[in-house]
């Protein structure tokens, strides 16, 4: 199962809150929560450090699908995404 969690500008803190909410939901009806893959869709930061930092919050809250969303348009949204692709194997390397 895939659950994704797209509010934007939602806390990382209350996206876990909810997560719990759906892991009892599943455990009152017999169905393993960890069979449950979660993503999150976050805006493109434009601090690299900051990216990283922000996948890495949502990796340990039990997020495992992460959506990085370039939100720049012409030569600043192709500079984010050139970013976002340079940061691939690091944010792989968080879970």
């Amino acid at each position: 199962m895939w659950i994704n969690a797209n509010p934007p500008g939602t806390a990382p803190e209350e996206l876990a809150r909810l997560s719990g909410v759906l892991d009892r939901h599943r455990e009152d009806i017999g169905r393993d929560p960890a069979t449950i893959r979660r993503a999150v869709q976050l805006r493109m930061p434009a601090d690299p450090d900051e990216a990283v930092r922000t996948v890495e919050r949502h990796v340990e809250l039990g997020f495992t699908e992460v959506v990085l969303m370039i939100w720049e348009v012409g030569d600043a949204g192709v500079a984010s995404a050139e970013t976002a692709a340079d940061l691939l194997p690091k944010l792989r390397s968080l879970g």
